[in-house]
């Protein structure tokens, strides 16, 4: 499989040091790391003010008005710091003429209103508190979870002699290589040493340990029985 030339390039050698026992370490030690409670954090006079005008009663009869207006309304009724930070916001479908509608009989919460607002305008819209500042913004996708698994690979290793004193081992030649395979077939930008935040492969007792999600498992146990089955034959 023709993979881009830049996951190819970013790899090289590096990968050796990754294929150690300290990745190992890092892999599960580190997640398995205890840390202490952190205090609970008391809210300043700024943000004590915010939280009481928040729960205050105003009205709402937004009918198919931009979402920027609405917004400006409700920092003039509430009189309240709000920051609309739109660069986030815009990066996706909604932007600041995007119409919103919501009429309400009688006067609710501010902070209701604002939830309500929100939710007519797209479902990945927030609003926070940041020191006495109503921040909306978006939601930030969920990670995909990641999953750590061993992947039996010595007998799609085995090395074999020395063509001459000096050259690598052929094992640890073998290893990298098919590490190599991995790494360009399966979603190349995913892992670390191309530059990913989510795959990490290390080798240990005969064994890859690979951190990943689902799906990258999915195919590396693919590609693996491919390997196997054209080594067989």
């Amino acid at each position: 499989m023709t993979m881009p030339s830049l996951c190819r390039a970013t790899m090289l050698f590096s990968l050796s040091i990754v294929l150690s026992s300290s990745c190992f370490a890092e892999t599960f030690v580190a997640g398995s790391a205890t840390t202490e409670p952190s205090p609970t954090r008391i809210p300043n006079a700024p943000t004590l003010r915010l939280q009481e005008k928040l729960d205050a009663p105003i009205t709402a009869d937004f009918d198919n008005v931009p979402l920027s207006k609405a917004l400006d309304a409700i920092r003039d009724r509430a009189s309240i710091n709000l920051f609309v930070d739109w660069k986030s916001i815009e990066a996706g479908p909604v932007n600041r003429n995007t119409p919103v509608t919501l009429i309400l009989r009688d006067p609710v919460q501010t902070s209701t209103v604002i939830t309500l607002l929100l939710r007519a305008a797209d479902a990945n819209l927030q609003s926070a508190i940041d020191d006495g500042v109503l921040v909306i913004t978006t939601i930030e996708p969920p990670k995909p979870a990641v999953i750590t698994r061993a992947y039996y690979i010595r007998d799609l290793t085995p090395g074999g002699p020395r063509q001459q004193e000096g050259d690598p081992d052929p094992i640890e030649v073998e290893q990298h290589n098919l590490a190599i395979l991995i790494m360009e077939t399966v979603e190349c930008d995913k892992w670390r040493d191309n530059g990913g935040t989510i795959g990490v492969l290390c080798y240990i007792n005969g064994k890859f340990i690979v951190k990943a999600t689902e799906t990258m498992h999915q195919q590396i146990e693919a590609l693996l029985a491919q390997v196997r089955n054209k080594s067989e034959k």
